[in-house]
């Protein structure tokens, strides 16, 4: 599928091209005018810098011609690549991509060259150790993706690959490590994105449809009708220059800033389990469940807005695959706060009169909601299942959660997310056994 991309930019600005057809939100001025123009009959990739007008995209115009075309915001030694001396005009290889991070650093390549400026120290030693005198040991590039604060993917065509992110990448680094258990062949990755200009957004998407991002709320449904469309038969005609908005997606869990690069023959392995259909949930569990899913989406809105300023304008990114919760307007962005009261279930939710729950249920400082309260109010979404569960835990790890508390209600957060962590834990590992049972 590589002839499907999805590109972010600065200013909450992406591009994308699916079966779906063309969509693009905030494009560089230049390259807007170009997408929209007539003389063009295929757009083929693109991709977005950070810097303003730095963008390279290839295109079919009207005659049948291939051609490629940049920005004039480039890094310097991109143009040099991206320019033929022999034609004295933008390069016409096919099979050129680019990868823009950072402060001007870029990852460019095609089948037979290579050329990269200030990317991070650990990706130049793996693309260096990938190299012998004779030619590539693990075969070239297929996919580079590079991130803000130093952040990388690589993957080669003989599927070994390697990557490094920090700790403020606490969704890909969820996804990566949960991937890596499931014993993931790496080389069944089709598709991998990251943002340059905001930490932890990303975009993947595995050969068997599963697929993980984390995106602004404008964008949300771009990147979920990207990523949902990514195998589907292309449309007739692609409309390809009808711009659109877009999607978002999750937060997760924050292992430390590491390197992997899984050694030896990869090996295959089953797909992530396959829950039962869900069904339409009666409408007092859909309301409770919508009440509630509200007033988290505010909570978390709130709390990292103000720890991130600069995006006060949206939540937590969150991945959305199915969505666990409807997405909150911009225009209703409440006032940037850090969380000082725990988002508990409605009374009017928590039913659940077993004997072995109503202690835990009544402590003062506990959850005041069971397993069973928990699983009625998931069911209200319409979604439930395996992936889902997956998804929704993401938000409520302690130390993630904490990091939005307000000081003096951390201790008192923590201890309360961790339960809800543990429970969605606990309701995972009955969808898993129903779907091993086939039931």
């Amino acid at each position: 599928m590589d002839q499907y991309f999805f590109t972010f930019g600065p200013n909450d600005a992406y591009i994308s091209k699916s079966p779906t057809g063309l969509r693009h939100r905030n494009p560089p001025p230049t390259l807007h005018r170009l997408l929209l123009s007539a003389s063009i009959s295929t757009i083929c990739w693109a991709s977005i810098g950070p810097e303003e007008e730095s963008w390279v995209i290839s295109y079919v115009d009207i005659g049948g011609s291939f051609k490629i075309e940049f920005g004039g915001g480039c890094p310097k030694a991109l143009k040099a690549y991206l320019f033929d001396t022999n034609t004295l005009g933008p390069r016409r290889d096919k099979s050129l991509r680019v990868s823009f991070g950072p402060n001007s650093s870029f990852f460019a390549w095609d089948q037979t060259s290579i050329r990269w400026s200030s990317i991070p120290l650990s990706l130049e030693e793996t693309i260096q150790s990938w190299l012998s005198p004779s030619g590539w040991k693990v075969g070239p590039p297929r996919a580079v993706a590079l991130g803000a604060e130093g952040a990388w993917f690589a993957l080669s065509e003989y599927g070994v690959v390697a990557w490094d992110i920090s700790e403020e990448y606490e969704a890909l680094a969820e996804t990566w490590e949960e991937w890596e258990e499931e014993d993931l062949d790496w080389s069944e990755l089709a598709f991998v994105a990251f943002d340059p200009v905001h930490e932890d957004q990303f975009i993947a998407i595995r050969e068997d449809g599963t697929w993980a991002g984390a995106i602004d709320d404008s964008n949300t449904d771009a990147l979920e009708a990207f990523a949902s469309s990514y195998f589907s038969l292309p449309q007739k005609p692609i409309s390809e220059k009808r711009p659109s908005n877009a999607s978002n997606p999750s937060p997760s869990r924050p292992p430390p800033s590491r390197t992997a690069t899984p050694q030896g023959k990869p090996q295959s392995r089953q797909p992530p389990p396959k829950s039962s259909q869900p069904r339409t949930p009666p409408p007092s569990s859909q309301a409770h469940y919508e009440a509630w899913s509200t007033q988290c989406d505010t909570v978390f809105a709130a709390a990292s807005a103000y720890r991130h300023p600069r995006r006060s304008s949206s939540r937590a990114p969150r991945r959305r695959s199915p969505t666990p919760a409807p997405i909150t307007s911009p225009s209703n962005t409440p006032k940037p706060a850090l969380i000082q009261n725990f988002p508990h279930i409605p009374s009017a939710a928590t039913s659940c009169a077993s004997p072995s729950c109503l202690p835990s249920k009544s402590l003062p400082l506990g959850l005041r909601a069971c397993i069973h309260d928990v699983e009625a109010l998931f069911r209200g979404s319409g979604s439930y299942g395996y992936e889902w569960l997956r998804q929704e835990r993401l938000r409520w790890h302690p130390d993630r959660f904490g990091r939005l508390c307000a000081e003096e209600f951390k201790e008192e957060g923590k201890r309360k997310a961790e339960e809800m962590w543990k429970i969605c834990e606990e309701l995972m590992v009955l969808e898993k056994r129903k779907a091993d049972s086939g039931k």
